[in-house]
């Protein structure tokens, strides 16, 4: 404890956690003494391992070191000082710049379309005069099986951020293409809550699905920027519950039940000028839902039913996105919508190329009580992969083994000892990513841990002649299994809507409009009536002298 007090007070952060056999030591470098702080830090972890030999009576098997440093040196220094005779080994090093990351920003991966898969077709792809110009992205759903596969896109990293711990910048719908809205201070009808835990619970029915898009239509709300939001109509089509379970990479997320998976990929609902809208507003969907100039939007409306731990909705900020660039055409299987008996419709989508400048955001824990809406025109979306996910699938495919085996027997309730072993390894190992974890992966693991160690293994009973270990309360065991995977898998329910959305600009757009339509209908009506259906000679003798001094050459002669 004196040489952590002393490393402490020149400023080393020095957190230790002990899991069974394993030391590790997670150092973070602040000071230019580094070689007498190492030698400080080299008999600390000395005296750590006598005190475990001591109380154990047998050696200590590894120490694994977590060293963040900034140069090359501090590696050779580490090195030289941890390699000479001790009994540890396994050290990792991490050369990471001197800037710390922000608690909001997660660095993570998301599937985006490949750039060798662009395809410029010449204005071919527009559907009319009056379409604007984009590249179009190769098509790779699966003809024969009507299946959006997406297996051309390829994993970028891209940097994150937690909207929940976000301070610098207020989102809103109507300049950043998306928003995150109250529900519980913004619903009047509090029954909603109850049709979404019905969801949940049973799944979706036609009867449920009509009595939620009843529950939300005419929605109104006060956006973040003084802005109103009218929800007029919840669409018939595309409402959809989605389940993800934790961990999945986008080629082995499989639907769960009835439900459909997270989107895989990075992607826009739908084209503007395209189909089926092209079709079903006889071409006139670009007039009738202008970005600029209609109050007119179409929305997407997507509520978690449970709180999301795995596989968060990601959304870009549209300011940082170049359309003219990144933004490709691009087709899917509309699953909602047949065109005929068998064959299937075509949906004209967007999808976006990576790049460093765009800006995503994600809630972390979000609930019910938060729903995002956006923008389905363009808004570009997806799911990922939170950090310490894929470790948190690991921990629950550990446990769910011990289920199966234990549900498959049926003389006891018991287990392998070494399924008990192979439990306790994968609780051993070192996840990196499992220390930079939003605070809903760490709570699930800290969750699933404590069931596992306290209420599976110790409460267990061993019997050393079968080579076994008994499920004391078998009843309970099965429910908290239940509940485990059950809050651990992404519940998402989403819906297609209809809505006015009404600024100050659009307000006074909206008025100096009327103010010119009322003002032109007064002028033609008192011209008609004075002019045509009641001649008055004064006005008509005004317009004629007004039409005939309109066309006529003035005399520059000086009368010769």
């Amino acid at each position: 404890m004196q040489w952590c007090q002393y490393i402490d007070t020149h400023k080393i952060k020095i957190a230790q956690f002990t899991y069974f056999e394993t030391i590790w030591i997670y150092i973070e470098e602040k000071n230019k003494k580094q070689v007498s702080l190492l030698l400080l830090l080299y008999i600390y972890i000395l005296e750590k391992i006598y005190l475990f030999e001591r109380i154990m009576g047998r050696p200590h098997k590894y120490t694994i070191i977590n060293f963040i440093i900034y140069t090359i040196i501090n590696i050779n220094l580490l090195t030289i000082i941890f390699t000479n005779g001790m009994n540890i080994y396994n050290i990792h090093n991490f050369v990471l710049p001197k800037q710390r990351r922000p608690s909001y920003l997660y660095n993570v991966s998301m599937y985006f379309p490949n750039p060798k898969r662009v395809v410029d077709e010449n204005n071919s792809s527009s559907f009319s005069f009056f379409t604007p110009y984009y590249k179009r992205y190769e098509d790779d759903h699966a003809k024969h099986t009507n299946k959006n596969e997406h297996g051309s896109y390829v994993p970028e990293y891209i940097d994150i951020i937690d909207y929940k711990k976000y301070t610098k910048q207020k989102i809103s719908l109507v300049n950043n293409g998306f928003e995150y809205i109250d529900l519980k201070h913004s619903v009047n009808d509090y029954s909603l809550y109850d049709s979404l835990k019905e969801a949940l619970a049973n799944g979706l029915t036609d009867t449920l699905a009509y009595k939620i898009r009843k529950q939300l239509s005419y929605f109104f709300t006060t956006l973040s920027d003084g802005s109103y939001l009218w929800i007029l109509h919840i669409v018939d089509e595309g409402m959809v519950i989605r389940r993800n379970k934790p961990g999945c990479d986008p080629h082995e997320c499989e639907p769960v039940g009835n439900d459909e998976v997270g989107a895989k990929t990075v992607h826009g609902d739908q084209d503007l000028h395209g189909e089926p809208l092209h079709s079903m507003l006889f071409g006139l969907a670009p007039f009738l839902f202008h970005p600029i100039f209609s109050p007119l939007k179409i929305l997407n409306i997507w509520i978690p039913l449970q709180e999301v731990r795995v596989r968060p909705l990601a959304l870009m900020d549209v300011q940082s996105l170049n359309r003219k660039e990144h933004q490709l055409r691009y087709h899917i299987i509309n699953k909602f919508m047949k065109n005929g008996q068998d064959d299937v419709l075509l949906n004209d989508c967007w999808t976006f190329l990576h790049h460093k400048h765009q800006k995503w955001f994600f809630y972390e824990g979000q609930t019910s009580n938060k729903a995002i809406v956006f923008e389905t025109m363009g808004t570009p979306h997806g799911s990922f992969m939170v950090p310490g996910e894929k470790y948190l699938r690991k921990v629950l495919n550990g446990l769910i083994d011990i289920h199966d085996h234990v549900i498959k027997r049926k003389e006891d309730d018991c287990f392998p000892l070494k399924l008990k072993d192979k439990m306790l390894d994968i609780l051993r190992q070192n996840n990196l990513t499992h220390a930079h974890s939003p605070r809903s992966i760490k709570l699930s693991l800290e969750e699933i841990q404590e069931f596992i160690i306290h209420t599976v293994l110790h409460h267990g009973i061993v019997d050393d002649d079968k080579e076994t270990i008994c499920i004391h309360d078998i009843t309970e065991f099965k429910l908290k299994m239940e509940h485990l995977i059950a809050v651990n898998t992404r519940v998402s329910l989403e819906m297609r809507a209809v809505g006015i959305v009404v600024t100050h600009n659009t307000f006074m757009y909206l008025l100096a409009v009327l103010i010119i339509a009322i003002s032109s209908w007064k002028l033609f009506s008192f011209l008609l009536v004075n002019l045509l259906l009641k001649p008055n000679k004064n006005m008509v003798g005004i317009c004629r002298r007004w039409l005939k001094s309109l066309f006529q050459i003035a005399d520059n002669t000086d009368g010769r």
